[in-house]
């Protein structure tokens, strides 16, 4: 844990988690309780401004999904939403969750500019 050892990591237990000693576990996601209409607002207006790039992956990750090209959604996420914490906005399993990364790959698509590596 060489991270942790050069302070960018902090391991916590199982029992700190459970109590909230460590303060992220009771702070919900920004647009927890928000409408989907809201967040698809949110998503086309971000998606409708020429200036603000989608990123991408420059190289080959962990999972073999992680392609090098692939869409970073959580950061995507970060960028849109301004939440912290990936929090399945862009999942794969929900009808509206898909229909929004369907929408973002299609901008892409569009207008191969707008890619952030």
């Amino acid at each position: 844990m060489k991270a942790v050892k050069r302070g960018q990591f902090k391991k916590f237990t199982i029992v700190e988690v459970r109590d909230g000693a460590i303060g992220f576990a009771k702070q919900p996601s920004r647009y927890i309780g928000r409408p989907t209409d809201d967040l698809d607002g949110l998503l086309a207006a971000w998606l409708a401004d020429p200036a603000n790039l989608i990123p991408l992956r420059t190289r080959q990750g962990r999972m073999p999904s992680y392609t090098p090209g692939s869409i970073v959604w959580a950061a995507l996420e970060r960028l849109v939403y301004g939440t912290s914490k990936c929090s399945q906005v862009f999942n794969e399993r929900g009808p509206t969750s898909r229909r929004r990364r369907a929408e973002v790959e299609a901008v892409l698509a569009d207008d191969p500019g707008r890619m952030l590596r």
